[in-house]
C-alpha cells in the first residue's frame, strides 16, 4: 500500500510538471538576484527562454527534466544553453539542501570579458570545459572535478593607472575538490607545466581567493622582486561572488 502511495504521488507531481508553464521557473530565479529569465516557452517539464546574469544575456537555455529523479524527492535536469558566447549543455540535479552541475563545452572571451571589465582586464581566446563537476551544499561550492582549457592568446590589463598588453600561452586550470586549507578550487598551469601561475580557492562564506605565484608576474612582464620560488604565491585577491 505504502509503494502505490509513493507512486501516485509522484505520477501527480508528474503531471503538475507537465501542465505548468514555463514562466513558473521565475518563483525560483527571482529570488536570485544574479539570474534573470526572458522569454520563457513550454512548460517547467520541458522548455526553453533567455538567460540574464548580472545584467548581460549570456544565451538561450533549453531544458528537460528527468522524470526518474522525483521518485527519490531530487530535480533532476538536463539543459542546453547557446548563443552568446557559450555552448554548454550538461545535467543538474536539485536536492533540499544541495545542487550538482555538470559543464561541458565551450565560453568564448566575449562573454568573459563582460564580466572582467570592472576589473580592468580584458582576454583573447576561448574556454573549453571538459567533464565538469561542481557540488554545492548549503549555498558553498563544496566539490569540484574536471578541467577548463584557455587557448592562450593577449591579456590587456591595467595596473597602477598604467596599461599593459602582454601574450600567454595555452593554459588548462585543473579543478579540485581541496587545495589550500581544505577548500575546493583550481590550479592554474601552463600546459605541460608543472608549477601553477594561479591558485584559486572557494571560501565557505561566499568567496573566492585568488592567489598569483611569482611565475605568473614573470609572464606577464613584471616579474616579483622578492626571494620567493617561482610557486609560491606573491598577491591575494579575494572577491566576493555570492
Amino acid at each position: 500500500m505504502r509503494n502505490l502511495i509513493l507512486l501516485g504521488l509522484a505520477l501527480f507531481v508528474v503531471f503538475a510538471l507537465v501542465k505548468l508553464p514555463a514562466s513558473t521557473i521565475r518563483l525560483v530565479t527571482d529570488n536570485v538576484a544574479a539570474i534573470h529569465m526572458t522569454s520563457l516557452q513550454g512548460s517547467v517539464w520541458n522548455g526553453r527562454g533567455n538567460v540574464i546574469v548580472q545584467g548581460h544575456p549570456i544565451g538561450s537555455l533549453a531544458w528537460s527534466v528527468t522524470p526518474a529523479r522525483l521518485l527519490s524527492a531530487r530535480l533532476g535536469v538536463t539543459y542546453r544553453l547557446t548563443g552568446m558566447g557559450a555552448e554548454l549543455e550538461g545535467d543538474a540535479i536539485f536536492g533540499s539542501a544541495s545542487q550538482r552541475v555538470t559543464l561541458e563545452g565551450v565560453v568564448s572571451s566575449s562573454l568573459i570579458n563582460l564580466y572582467l571589465r570592472p576589473y580592468d582586464l580584458h582576454i583573447d581566446g576561448d574556454f573549453r570545459l571538459s567533464q565538469v563537476d561542481v557540488a554545492v551544499i548549503d549555498d558553498r561550492v563544496d566539490a569540484l572535478d574536471g578541467s577548463v582549457h584557455w587557448s592562450g592568446g593577449d591579456v590587456t590589463y591595467i595596473l597602477a593607472g598604467t596599461r599593459s598588453d602582454t601574450r600567454l600561452p595555452a593554459l588548462v586550470a585543473r579543478l579540485e575538490s581541496t587545495v589550500e586549507e581544505a577548500t575546493p578550487g583550481a590550479r592554474v598551469y601552463e600546459i605541460d607545466g608543472q608549477i601553477p601561475l594561479l591558485v584559486i580557492q572557494f571560501l565557505r562564506d561566499g568567496f573566492v581567493k585568488i592567489g598569483v605565484t611569482k611565475l605568473l608576474t614573470k609572464r606577464l612582464n613584471r616579474p616579483w622582486e622578492g626571494a620567493d620560488p617561482d610557486d609560491g604565491v606573491v598577491l591575494e585577491v579575494e572577491e566576493q561572488l555570492f
